[in-house]
């Protein structure tokens, strides 16, 4: 394991957000002379198995914190969309006061002026923010400033439908198995009479395209950035080694090219994919889906299975 990726942060926003209007305002009494509850507005941006696990606890946060309601919604947009939703939020001033969004986009949010600084918080021992692995704590802090609680993390890997592999007479994946294993397999799942692909690639043209190419990039020897981060590094003889073999899986079919980034994991769930590209966050659709998988490590060039 190289880099812990898929850092995602819950921002917190200041300023006035986008609490329900029929909410009295925090620090004023309600009706009955008792003190009105602070709202706060979060959107999470999950649906399925991830919304129904964060409904039942905020319920519990609610229930157990009387003086405080947190209104939480999906935002209107799936964790992908995310930043797009919140930065037009925030320039109408219909912001909410906590984001679910990916690490990577810290510094495109506290461009915004509207982050709040959570050091202050994370500086109390009793916080226990030295709990949080390196790599997720850079994530969420921005030149110095706290900005926002590393919620999730999780490496990529191959989760694969065990009866498609049966079906189609290929050996499941072992640990050394190398990116001609994968694109072997990914040609003899393919089944264009059942509609049935390998594997899928999003080519959206957004990060999900990119961060699956990233472990490629590392393994042919090559760097995104420069040791000093100053120049893109990936434009190298190991990016083009890693881009063509995308190529050539593309060429030969065995690669289901989703234009919506959704169709992959449909395809999964609907028992119709091979081999998805994925991290944990996607087990309990998978289960949900009642598919038999299982569960590999990436592919390596060599022996080094980066991700």
């Amino acid at each position: 394991m190289r880099r812990v990726w898929a850092a995602v942060c819950s921002i917190l926003l200041v300023g006035v957000a986008c609490t329900s209007s029929d909410a009295p305002a925090p620090g004023t009494t309600d009706s009955n002379g008792s003190q009105a509850p602070v709202h706060i507005a979060f959107w999470h941006g999950q649906a399925g198995v991830a919304q129904r696990a964060y409904e039942r606890l905020i319920q519990e946060f609610n229930d157990s914190h009387p003086d405080v309601v947190v209104d939480a919604s999906s935002g209107g947009a799936t964790t992908d969309n995310m930043l797009a939703k919140v930065t037009t939020a925030i320039a109408a001033g219909t912001y909410p006061d906590i984001a679910y969004l990916y690490g990577s986009w810290s510094a495109n949010i506290v461009t915004s002026g509207k982050v709040a600084d959570l050091s202050s918080y994370t500086a109390d021992p009793s916080f226990s923010w030295e709990d949080y692995w390196p790599p997720l704590r850079e994530a969420a802090t921005v030149q110095g400033k706290v900005i926002g609680v590393p919620a999730a993390a999780g490496n990529l890997t191959v989760v694969y439908n065990k009866a498609l592999f049966a079906k189609a007479g290929v050996p499941e994946p072992t640990p050394d198995w190398t990116w001609d294993d994968f694109r072997a397999a990914a040609a003899a799942l393919t089944d264009e009479s059942t509609n049935t692909f390998g594997t899928s690639w999003p080519i959206t043209g957004d990060e999900d395209t990119v961060w699956r190419f990233w472990p490629l990039l590392w393994q042919q020897g090559g760097e995104i950035l420069n040791e000093e981060g100053t120049e893109v590094a990936f434009n190298s003889d190991a990016g083009v080694r890693a881009l063509t073999f995308l190529q050539e899986m593309a060429r030969d079919g065995s690669i289901y090219q989703d234009a919506t980034d959704e169709k992959g994991g449909e395809l999964f769930f609907g028992g119709h994919l091979g081999m998805l590209v994925t991290g944990p966050w996607v087990l309990p659709d998978v289960k949900a889906a009642k598919i038999d998988y299982g569960v590999q490590v990436m592919p390596a060039f060599s022996d080094a299975h980066t991700t």
